[in-house]
């Protein structure tokens, strides 16, 4: 009975629901009285001709009292002042007589025609109080009880017994219901308290912490932003943020590495955002006292609907002022103030950038270059030296060949179409030392005829370097083609898992591998243990 609410210790959340479930019912018991109000009128207009019986007018005052006592349990001025297991208790009861004085009016219907209009109404009123008092389950099961049960009282003790099974049937009905009610006020008590959690510890880091927290609409119009952030910029001079859009709210530092692109394109293109420096829009960002940073994600309903953006932030004005401060005591002396080597390195590199002559700095860095050049000469290829390389190839290694290696090391660089034999054979000339490609090409993904292309370079001695970085030695080995050299950016295929970095070469000629291994202990560029450790594992599942 406890879930029915009708003990006085029914569990908390019970008694939390059938306090609203009673509200329920004194928003819908007025239509039922009024419903009950016009039966009566018809049954007493229909009956009057013949006269009206004694438990006619019984059942009539009877329902006439139920009907106000339920009025004065669901909508009375002092109701809620009762406790609720007594509300639901007179509710019952009262439920239970007025079910009952409806089944002897229906039983005592008059003759003729009008019999029909009496029927309907009593239908209609049995249709609208059961619909009122269904927020109450125990209500809703003495309303059938007391309508099955009170013909017996009136001699028509074949009727109670025919409603006997169905009203059995429809009690077990109630009570799986009322399970359900009762389980569903407990799922929703558990989640009121961890949403009234989660609410209590987000206020306790926006007031007490450095993160806020902001959302916007479909238009990029902000909806919500922490109170401490909309005050410091209501403080500053700007109108109040809600309502405006995120873009005249803040502005970005673009000075700040990867905030290449900017809020506006982000919210256009609905792409997330990480760590983005921002301060208000009033201030430029050289003057700016307060700073933020920023990131964002577009809200997507379950049907993929697109609701505005949701994110967070923290504070980065005391972070910003002790980086300055770091900054300050790098570039000059702590005791006497005045600027040490760091801070004339700078002024330097100013002074240089602001010469009209352009090669000034890079001759002052070729001077310290000129070492690395002579150990080229003598084991890298010698200057004057021809290297052909694809026409598509990895950006980086564009700019490393026709900008480092052209013009540092005296090695002169042409780009062909590697997958066309004939354009190779007519671009090959006696100081062609090496061709490099890559097969599928980055980021045309082109495909060229190893094979065939190292049959026509062996002949004339020319090495075969292929970057095979696209295409896994799972599914290709240039090696068993008959390339000279091939490299991997291991970080792809071979890592895996996006948590390591390296390169592989691999070489055909032993004595080539011999001097590829001694610049890579010259230069100190071998891989650590724990590197290889992942890049073992990462090859066990390429």
């Amino acid at each position: 009975m406890t879930i029915l609410g009708v003990r006085y210790d029914s569990p908390d959340y019970v008694v939390v629901s059938l306090g609203q479930r009673l509200g329920m019912v004194a928003t819908l018991w007025p239509l039922a009285c009024v419903s009950l109000a016009a039966m009566g009128v018809l049954l007493g207009v229909g009956t009057h001709a013949t006269g009206l019986s004694l438990p006619f007018v019984i059942a009539l005052l009877l329902l006439i009292a139920s009907a106000s006592v339920l009025w004065f349990t669901s909508i009375g001025q002092h109701s809620d002042r009762w406790p609720v297991f007594q509300r639901v208790r007179i509710t019952a009861v009262a439920a239970l007589a007025v079910g009952g004085a409806m089944a002897v009016l229906a039983a005592d219907l008059p003759h003729g025609s009008f019999a029909i209009v009496c029927w309907v109404s009593i239908a209609a009123s049995i249709a609208l109080v059961a619909l009122a008092l269904q927020p109450i389950r125990i209500a809703t099961l003495s309303l059938a009880v007391g309508f099955s049960l009170m013909p017996a009282a009136a001699g028509h003790v074949l009727a109670t017994l025919v409603a006997l099974p169905f009203v059995t049937a429809f009690g077990f009905v109630i009570v799986r219901l009322a399970r359900l009610d009762a389980r569903t006020a407990y799922d929703h008590m558990i989640d009121s308290g961890n949403g009234r959690l989660a609410l209590k510890m987000i206020a306790e880091f926006e007031d007490h912490g450095t993160g806020w927290f902001w959302e916007s609409d479909r238009q990029g119009r902000l909806t919500y932003l922490s109170r401490k952030v909309a005050d410091d910029l209501v403080q500053n001079g700007q109108p109040h943020p809600i309502g405006q859009f995120l873009t005249d709210v803040f502005r970005m530092d673009g000075a700040a590495i990867g905030t290449e692109r900017t809020l506006a394109f982000h919210l256009s293109s609905r792409t997330a955002f990480a760590d983005y420096m921002i301060c208000g829009a009033g201030d430029a960002p050289e003057v700016a006292e307060r700073w933020w940073s920023m990131s964002g994600r577009p809200m997507i309903d379950d049907l993929g609907r697109f609701g505005g953006f949701i994110g967070s932030g923290s504070d980065l004005t005391e972070k910003r002022r002790s980086d300055a401060e770091i900054t300050r005591l790098a570039l000059f002396d702590s005791l006497t103030g005045l600027a040490n080597r760091q801070r004339m390195r700078h002024s330097l590199d100013k002074t240089l950038q602001q010469q009209a002559i352009t090669h000034s700095p890079a001759a002052l860095f070729l001077m310290d270059l000129d070492r690395f050049k002579a150990v080229n000469d003598t084991l890298g290829h010698q200057a004057g030296d021809e290297l052909l390389v694809g026409d598509d190839i990895y950006g980086g290694m564009h700019r490393l060949v026709s900008r480092v290696t052209s013009a540092l090391h005296g090695v002169r660089v042409r780009f062909v179409d590697t997958t066309s034999l004939d354009a190779v054979a007519a671009a090959l000339s006696p100081a062609t030392r090496m061709l490099h490609m890559e097969s599928p090409s980055n980021p045309l993904m082109r495909i060229t005829d190893i094979r065939a292309l190292a049959k026509l370079l062996a002949p004339r001695g020319v090495l075969l370097s292929i970057d095979s970085t696209m295409m896994s030695p799972i599914l290709q080995r240039p090696l068993q083609l008959g390339a000279d050299i091939v490299t991997h950016s291991a970080t792809k295929f071979f890592g895996g898992h996006s948590d390591v970095m390296g390169g592989l070469v691999c070489l055909r000629d032993e004595a080539l591998s011999k001097r590829v291994a001694f610049f890579q202990n010259a230069e100190g560029n071998g891989m650590d243990p724990n590197s290889c450790w992942l890049f073992l594992r990462g090859i066990k599942t390429m």
